[in-house]
Protein backbone atom coordinates (compact mmCIF):
# COMPACT_ATOMS: atom_id res chain seq x y z
CA UNK A 1 0.00 0.00 0.00
CA UNK A 2 1.55 3.67 -1.59
CA UNK A 3 -0.45 5.71 1.35
CA UNK A 4 -1.46 5.81 4.96
CA UNK A 5 -4.13 7.30 6.75
CA UNK A 6 -3.10 9.46 10.32
CA UNK A 7 -5.15 10.04 12.89
CA UNK A 8 -5.71 13.20 13.55
CA UNK A 9 -9.09 13.62 16.30
CA UNK A 10 -9.82 15.57 18.85
CA UNK A 11 -12.72 13.08 20.37
CA UNK A 12 -15.20 14.88 22.48
CA UNK A 13 -14.78 14.24 25.80
CA UNK A 14 -17.86 14.79 27.41
CA UNK A 15 -20.19 12.05 27.75
CA UNK A 16 -23.69 14.26 26.22
CA UNK A 17 -20.91 15.63 23.35
CA UNK A 18 -20.50 12.29 22.59
CA UNK A 19 -24.09 11.12 22.39
CA UNK A 20 -24.84 14.11 20.14
CA UNK A 21 -21.57 13.34 17.66
CA UNK A 22 -22.75 9.72 16.92
CA UNK A 23 -25.21 7.90 15.25
CA UNK A 24 -25.51 4.86 17.37
CA UNK A 25 -24.71 4.13 20.89
CA UNK A 26 -24.90 0.82 22.73
CA UNK A 27 -23.86 -1.07 25.30
CA UNK A 28 -23.03 -4.88 24.25
CA UNK A 29 -21.16 -7.63 24.36
CA UNK A 30 -18.41 -8.21 21.83
CA UNK A 31 -19.05 -12.48 20.84
CA UNK A 32 -16.97 -12.75 17.37
CA UNK A 33 -13.86 -10.97 16.50
CA UNK A 34 -11.92 -11.46 13.95
CA UNK A 35 -9.16 -9.65 11.24
CA UNK A 36 -11.02 -9.06 7.55
CA UNK A 37 -10.15 -7.74 4.48
CA UNK A 38 -11.27 -4.36 3.66
CA UNK A 39 -13.13 -5.65 0.40
CA UNK A 40 -15.57 -7.77 3.19
CA UNK A 41 -16.79 -5.12 4.70
CA UNK A 42 -18.36 -3.49 1.38
CA UNK A 43 -21.21 -4.38 -0.01
CA UNK A 44 -20.54 -6.47 -2.89
CA UNK A 45 -23.51 -4.78 -5.42
CA UNK A 46 -22.36 -1.39 -4.78
CA UNK A 47 -18.56 -2.96 -4.82
CA UNK A 48 -18.95 -4.23 -8.32
CA UNK A 49 -20.96 -1.08 -9.62
CA UNK A 50 -18.40 1.01 -8.19
CA UNK A 51 -15.16 -1.00 -10.07
CA UNK A 52 -17.13 -0.93 -13.00
CA UNK A 53 -17.31 2.64 -13.41
CA UNK A 54 -14.20 3.77 -11.96
CA UNK A 55 -10.60 3.27 -12.47
CA UNK A 56 -8.85 2.65 -9.23
CA UNK A 57 -5.25 3.44 -8.54
CA UNK A 58 -2.85 0.82 -7.44
CA UNK A 59 -2.57 1.23 -4.09
CA UNK A 60 -6.87 1.50 -4.08
CA UNK A 61 -6.74 -1.88 -5.73
CA UNK A 62 -4.30 -3.40 -3.16
CA UNK A 63 -5.83 -2.22 -0.15
CA UNK A 64 -9.31 -3.70 -1.18
CA UNK A 65 -7.82 -7.42 -1.11
CA UNK A 66 -5.82 -6.07 2.12
CA UNK A 67 -6.28 -7.47 5.70
CA UNK A 68 -6.18 -4.36 7.43
CA UNK A 69 -9.83 -4.56 9.33
CA UNK A 70 -11.71 -5.63 12.58
CA UNK A 71 -14.32 -7.20 12.32
CA UNK A 72 -16.58 -7.34 15.51
CA UNK A 73 -19.83 -9.13 16.31
CA UNK A 74 -21.71 -7.34 18.68
CA UNK A 75 -24.52 -8.03 20.74
CA UNK A 76 -26.64 -5.44 21.92
CA UNK A 77 -28.04 -5.40 25.46
CA UNK A 78 -29.17 -1.67 25.44
CA UNK A 79 -29.61 0.29 22.61
CA UNK A 80 -29.47 4.48 23.65
CA UNK A 81 -29.26 5.76 20.34
CA UNK A 82 -29.69 4.66 16.71
CA UNK A 83 -31.91 2.98 14.40
CA UNK A 84 -30.65 -0.67 14.90
CA UNK A 85 -33.47 -3.36 14.24
CA UNK A 86 -31.38 -6.78 15.50
CA UNK A 87 -30.20 -7.37 18.68
CA UNK A 88 -26.45 -7.64 16.96
CA UNK A 89 -24.31 -5.36 15.07
CA UNK A 90 -21.57 -5.97 12.87
CA UNK A 91 -18.69 -3.20 13.79
CA UNK A 92 -15.59 -2.58 11.94
CA UNK A 93 -12.55 -0.76 12.82
CA UNK A 94 -9.52 -0.10 11.20
CA UNK A 95 -6.31 -2.57 12.99
CA UNK A 96 -3.98 0.28 14.46
CA UNK A 97 -4.45 3.36 16.47
CA UNK A 98 -2.31 5.02 13.92
CA UNK A 99 -5.38 5.05 11.69
CA UNK A 100 -7.95 5.68 14.30
CA UNK A 101 -8.66 2.06 14.62
CA UNK A 102 -10.16 1.10 18.02
CA UNK A 103 -8.22 -1.80 18.63
CA UNK A 104 -9.54 -2.65 22.47
CA UNK A 105 -12.26 -5.65 21.71
CA UNK A 106 -12.07 -8.57 23.31
CA UNK A 107 -14.55 -11.27 22.90
CA UNK A 108 -16.57 -12.00 25.89
CA UNK A 109 -16.22 -8.47 27.34
CA UNK A 110 -18.69 -5.57 27.81
CA UNK A 111 -18.14 -2.25 25.95
CA UNK A 112 -20.38 1.38 25.32
CA UNK A 113 -19.63 1.95 21.73
CA UNK A 114 -20.26 5.16 19.64
CA UNK A 115 -20.31 4.25 16.17
CA UNK A 116 -21.65 5.11 12.50
CA UNK A 117 -22.56 3.47 9.43
CA UNK A 118 -20.42 5.64 7.42
CA UNK A 119 -17.11 4.47 7.10
CA UNK A 120 -14.25 6.97 8.57
CA UNK A 121 -11.83 5.30 6.55
CA UNK A 122 -12.97 4.84 3.00
CA UNK A 123 -12.94 8.54 1.94
CA UNK A 124 -9.51 8.39 3.03
CA UNK A 125 -8.26 5.92 0.47
CA UNK A 126 -11.01 5.92 -2.38
CA UNK A 127 -10.93 9.33 -3.58
CA UNK A 128 -13.41 8.43 -6.35
CA UNK A 129 -16.17 7.44 -4.04
CA UNK A 130 -17.96 10.59 -3.90
CA UNK A 131 -21.29 9.83 -2.31
CA UNK A 132 -21.87 6.08 -3.12
CA UNK A 133 -22.68 4.38 -0.12
CA UNK A 134 -20.23 1.17 -0.30
CA UNK A 135 -20.89 0.38 3.89
CA UNK A 136 -22.48 -3.13 4.04
CA UNK A 137 -25.83 -2.79 5.63
CA UNK A 138 -26.45 -3.65 9.85
CA UNK A 139 -22.87 -2.52 10.07
CA UNK A 140 -21.21 0.67 11.95
CA UNK A 141 -17.60 1.62 12.23
CA UNK A 142 -15.88 2.95 15.33
CA UNK A 143 -13.34 4.69 15.86
CA UNK A 144 -10.27 5.58 18.62
CA UNK A 145 -11.21 8.89 18.40
CA UNK A 146 -14.80 8.61 20.09
CA UNK A 147 -15.37 7.48 23.56
CA UNK A 148 -16.07 3.86 23.07
CA UNK A 149 -14.97 1.66 25.77
CA UNK A 150 -14.74 -1.04 28.12
CA UNK A 151 -17.99 -1.12 30.53
CA UNK A 152 -17.62 1.18 33.09
CA UNK A 153 -20.83 1.43 35.41
CA UNK A 154 -20.90 5.29 35.72
CA UNK A 155 -20.49 5.53 31.93
CA UNK A 156 -23.72 3.77 31.54
CA UNK A 157 -24.89 5.46 34.60
CA UNK A 158 -24.54 8.62 32.37
CA UNK A 159 -26.09 7.21 28.91
CA UNK A 160 -29.56 5.71 31.22
CA UNK A 161 -29.95 9.07 32.73
CA UNK A 162 -29.97 10.46 29.51
CA UNK A 163 -32.64 7.85 27.80
CA UNK A 164 -34.23 8.21 31.44
CA UNK A 165 -34.73 11.86 31.26
CA UNK A 166 -36.11 11.47 27.09
CA UNK A 167 -39.08 9.33 28.94
CA UNK A 168 -39.59 11.52 31.96
CA UNK A 169 -40.02 14.21 29.06
CA UNK A 170 -42.63 12.04 26.65
CA UNK A 171 -44.34 10.74 29.92
CA UNK A 172 -45.19 14.47 31.49
CA UNK A 173 -45.93 15.46 27.75
CA UNK A 174 -48.50 12.32 27.42
CA UNK A 175 -49.92 13.53 31.00
CA UNK A 176 -50.78 16.92 29.85
CA UNK A 177 -48.18 18.50 32.74
CA UNK A 178 -46.31 20.61 29.68
CA UNK A 179 -46.98 23.25 28.04
CA UNK A 180 -48.78 22.93 24.91
CA UNK A 181 -48.11 24.20 21.59
CA UNK A 182 -44.12 25.20 21.86
CA UNK A 183 -40.95 23.88 22.32
CA UNK A 184 -40.19 22.48 25.88
CA UNK A 185 -36.90 23.08 26.95
CA UNK A 186 -35.81 21.09 29.62
CA UNK A 187 -32.78 21.41 31.97
CA UNK A 188 -31.74 18.23 33.45
CA UNK A 189 -29.70 17.26 36.66
CA UNK A 190 -27.60 14.11 36.34
CA UNK A 191 -24.77 13.56 38.42
CA UNK A 192 -21.09 12.76 36.83
CA UNK A 193 -18.58 10.62 37.58
CA UNK A 194 -17.47 13.39 40.84
CA UNK A 195 -20.92 12.78 42.01
CA UNK A 196 -21.30 16.46 41.17
CA UNK A 197 -24.20 17.78 39.23
CA UNK A 198 -23.91 18.15 35.54
CA UNK A 199 -26.78 19.91 33.50
CA UNK A 200 -28.01 18.46 29.85
CA UNK A 201 -29.88 20.19 27.65
CA UNK A 202 -33.40 19.20 26.09
CA UNK A 203 -35.34 20.64 22.99
CA UNK A 204 -38.68 18.73 23.44
CA UNK A 205 -36.81 15.17 24.27
CA UNK A 206 -33.61 15.45 21.64
CA UNK A 207 -30.57 16.60 23.54
CA UNK A 208 -28.77 19.82 22.57
CA UNK A 209 -25.10 21.50 23.12
CA UNK A 210 -27.01 24.91 24.08
CA UNK A 211 -30.41 26.78 25.22
CA UNK A 212 -29.65 29.93 23.13
CA UNK A 213 -33.60 31.44 24.64
CA UNK A 214 -31.54 29.92 28.15
CA UNK A 215 -36.01 29.77 28.36
CA UNK A 216 -36.69 26.74 31.13
CA UNK A 217 -39.94 25.31 30.86
CA UNK A 218 -39.08 22.07 32.85
CA UNK A 219 -36.14 20.95 35.24
CA UNK A 220 -35.75 17.25 35.53
CA UNK A 221 -33.55 16.05 38.55
CA UNK A 222 -32.26 12.31 38.16
CA UNK A 223 -32.24 11.18 41.74
CA UNK A 224 -31.70 7.43 41.47
CA UNK A 225 -31.46 4.44 39.48
CA UNK A 226 -31.18 1.37 41.54
CA UNK A 227 -31.54 -1.51 39.50
CA UNK A 228 -34.77 -1.80 36.68
CA UNK A 229 -36.40 1.13 38.99
CA UNK A 230 -35.21 5.03 38.23
CA UNK A 231 -36.70 8.26 39.96
CA UNK A 232 -37.16 11.56 38.27
CA UNK A 233 -37.86 14.83 40.39
CA UNK A 234 -39.33 17.63 38.10
CA UNK A 235 -40.61 20.80 38.17
CA UNK A 236 -42.83 21.95 35.03
CA UNK A 237 -44.17 25.65 34.01
CA UNK A 238 -47.36 26.71 32.33
CA UNK A 239 -49.14 29.31 31.89
CA UNK A 240 -50.13 31.92 34.16
CA UNK A 241 -47.88 31.37 37.03
CA UNK A 242 -48.84 27.99 37.38
CA UNK A 243 -46.02 25.23 38.41
CA UNK A 244 -46.34 21.94 38.90
CA UNK A 245 -44.08 19.91 41.23
CA UNK A 246 -44.13 16.12 41.67
CA UNK A 247 -42.18 12.80 41.32
CA UNK A 248 -42.15 9.99 38.23
CA UNK A 249 -40.89 6.65 38.89
CA UNK A 250 -39.96 4.15 36.10
CA UNK A 251 -39.33 0.60 35.83
CA UNK A 252 -37.04 -0.76 32.91
CA UNK A 253 -38.82 -3.65 30.94
CA UNK A 254 -37.01 -5.06 27.22
CA UNK A 255 -34.82 -2.30 27.52
CA UNK A 256 -37.33 0.27 27.77
CA UNK A 257 -37.87 2.57 30.75
CA UNK A 258 -41.91 2.81 31.29
CA UNK A 259 -43.99 5.04 33.98
CA UNK A 260 -44.20 2.91 36.94
CA UNK A 261 -46.09 5.95 38.72
CA UNK A 262 -46.28 9.64 38.81
CA UNK A 263 -47.39 11.93 41.67
CA UNK A 264 -47.80 16.00 41.39
CA UNK A 265 -49.18 19.13 43.34
CA UNK A 266 -50.26 22.54 41.62
CA UNK A 267 -49.24 25.50 42.86
CA UNK A 268 -48.67 29.36 41.49
CA UNK A 269 -45.81 31.11 41.80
Amino acid sequence: MQQGITCSCEGPTKISNAFLSSETVAHGEVVELRITKVSDSMDPNSLNEFLKNEKLMQHESELLNLNFLIQAKFKIIELFKGDIKTDTLILYTTRTGASCGYTNFEIGKQFIIYSSPTSYFFSSFFSTQKNRKLEKSNSNWVTSCSLTSELREDHLNALKAIKIAKEGINILKNNNLLKKGVKIYTSVLTKNYEEKYEVHIFEDDKLIDNNESNRYDLILTLLSINGDFAELNFKSFGDFGFVRIGTITLSKTKGKWVKERINYVTTIE
